[in-house]
């Protein structure tokens, strides 16, 4: 073999005993960043529900993690709210109607505000409150359409810059009107007729006290 030969063998051993020796005490390269998933964050999401070719719009907004599936509670409530926004008898009609008219599109917030049941308008924060813990249980006619009616004739849009402790008075009042119109609803015989159910239902929020109630 020849001396040239011989020096490049030898140099080609000293490099890769090098190597070996290098990535022995240091260990192989490891990739950079996190190597276990990051826990998810909750996020606010949005539905949109739409009714009436948009004439009538809820944004239902509710917290869950990135990669869950929408509750089942999103169909219910639609399912729900159709049957007064659709409905055809007076009732259905005339608290849509002043619903409408105090604009056409609002949100509904499912969380941990709100009443033990059902929905309420909130003239604080601007919109329909439910509870998360309620509704993500409830089925069926939980929902009563009482509930839904005397939450759209609530309604009221707060002037910009209004005095905060006049809205909470504002808020209350019809809180409490809202409460007895209840009331009165779930007094209703299945039986009775619309008319009679609207003269007792409008009585209730002209009056707003549990003493004028007086069924027919």
């Amino acid at each position: 073999m020849k001396p040239q030969t011989k020096a490049k063998i030898g140099a080609a051993t000293l490099a890769v005993t090098t190597l070996f020796s290098s990535l022995g005490a240091t260990g192989c390269p490891q990739p950079s960043g996190p190597t276990e998933k990051e826990a998810e964050k909750p996020e606010i999401r949005t539905k949109t529900i739409e009714f009436k070719r948009r004439a009538l719009i809820f944004d239902v907004k509710y917290e869950a993690l990135p990669s869950a599936a929408a509750p089942a509670y999103l169909d219910y409530l639609e399912t729900r709210l159709g049957v007064v926004v659709n409905g055809e008898d007076e009732l259905s009609v005339e608290s849509t109607d002043y619903l409408i008219s105090k604009g056409n599109r609002f949100n509904i917030v499912i969380g941990d505000a709100g009443p033990d049941q059902g929905i309420e308008w909130n003239i604080v924060t601007q919109s329909f409150e439910i509870r998360e813990g309620w509704i993500s249980t409830a089925s069926g006619s939980d929902l009563r359409l009482g509930m839904m009616m005397g939450a759209f004739r609530t309604v009221e849009i707060a002037a910009v810059g209004s005095n905060a402790r006049e809205t909470v008075r504002l808020a209350k009042e019809k809180a409490d009107v809202k409460a007895f119109a209840d009331a009165v609803i779930a007094q209703i015989p299945q039986s009775q007729t619309a008319i009679n159910q609207k003269i007792l239902l409008d009585r209730a929020l002209q009056n707003g006290h549990a003493g004028c109630l007086t069924l027919i």
